[in-house]
């Protein structure tokens, strides 16, 4: 029955739809994909499997392919070393601190540039020039207005009587890290605030007007209604942040260098330093594969942790 109708249906002269032409039409979004495949097995998969060879062996940046074959030896020293573990503190304090305050900071941007008031179009522009700014570009800007001699914020806080004589802010172990998360939000939050102010303007005005009508407040409003929509939302802004902070190396080493006293020293900064300052490629691509392997768990563990939450 259902073939007789089919077969009605079809415009006459067409021939039937062979078993050669059903295959090709199922393969054909294969082929749009191979372009995109290729780039990435060149430019990602094989550049991954290099390195995890590389970690087996105890090779040398001056000479890759001479290094002697260790196994998992690589893996096991760096778990023996306290310099791994402190990079791990460092890494882990420095992502969660950055990813939360410039999620609330471009929660907050993004809520007060989805209002209506002048010159709106302005506003947007200008929140993002932070992330339009080339980072070294941004990291310089920041060392030189923290300068302990000629930085204009020891100047300003000495005027208004915070501080009695000018503070080295970056040479100092309890305050480096604070400025390079300070800095890193800066850079970051015009990200949060784009993605978030997109995900605000789905928002159907209908259920703020009903919760408004209902006797909801602001914050009733914003935590029973926005938020809920924004779930989905802010999976995407949180797993952007966490994967641009976690593997973030230019801002660090430019600002810092991982000083002083290793007390901005993340495992990319180490890993930097492991393979073109110590020449230890081998070690330097066990912390790579280390990095891939914590990023890819807690990713994961988040996404799915978020979408449980979400389906009860």
């Amino acid at each position: 029955m259902t073939t007789t109708v089919a077969a009605k249906r079809r415009p006459e002269g067409t021939p039937p739809p062979t078993g050669r032409r059903t295959r090709k039409r199922d393969l054909l979004p294969l082929y749009f994909l191979t372009p995109a495949a290729l780039v990435l097995a060149v430019f990602i998969l094989l550049p991954l499997v290099r390195s995890f060879i590389l970690s087996l062996f105890d090779a040398s940046l001056l000479k890759p392919d001479a290094g002697e074959f260790v196994g998992l030896g690589n893996y096991v020293d760096l778990a023996q070393n306290p310099r791994f573990w402190n990079s791990l503190a460092v890494t882990l304090t420095y992502t969660i601190c950055s990813v939360v305050l410039a999620y609330f900071v471009g929660l907050g941007t993004a809520m007060l540039l989805n209002r209506r008031f002048r010159l709106r179009w302005l506003a947007r522009i200008l929140m993002i020039l932070p992330w339009a700014v080339p980072e070294v570009v941004a990291v310089m800007i920041f060392k030189w207005m923290l300068d302990a001699q000629f930085g204009i914020v020891n100047h300003l806080l000495m005027a208004v009587g915070v501080i009695s004589e000018p503070v080295a802010w970056l040479n100092d172990p309890g305050t480096a890290l604070v400025i390079v998360i300070l800095t890193t939000v800066w850079i970051e939050y015009p990200l949060a605030t784009l993605i978030l102010l997109a995900g605000l303007q789905t928002v159907p005005e209908e259920l703020m007007e009903s919760a408004q009508l209902d006797g909801a407040g602001r914050w009733q409003r914003f935590r029973h209604v926005t938020l809920p929509l924004l779930r989905f939302v802010n999976i995407v802004v949180i797993i952007l942040l966490s994967l641009d902070t976690f593997r973030r190396t230019t801002l660090i080493y430019t600002m810092t260098g991982g000083g002083p006293r290793q007390a901005t020293e993340t495992l990319p900064v180490w890993t930097y330093v492991e393979a073109f300052a110590n020449h230890r490629l081998g070690s330097a691509s066990a912390i790579g594969i280390t990095v891939l392997l914590i990023l890819g768990a807690a990713t994961l563990s988040y996404f799915f942790t978020v979408i449980r939450k979400g389906e009860r």
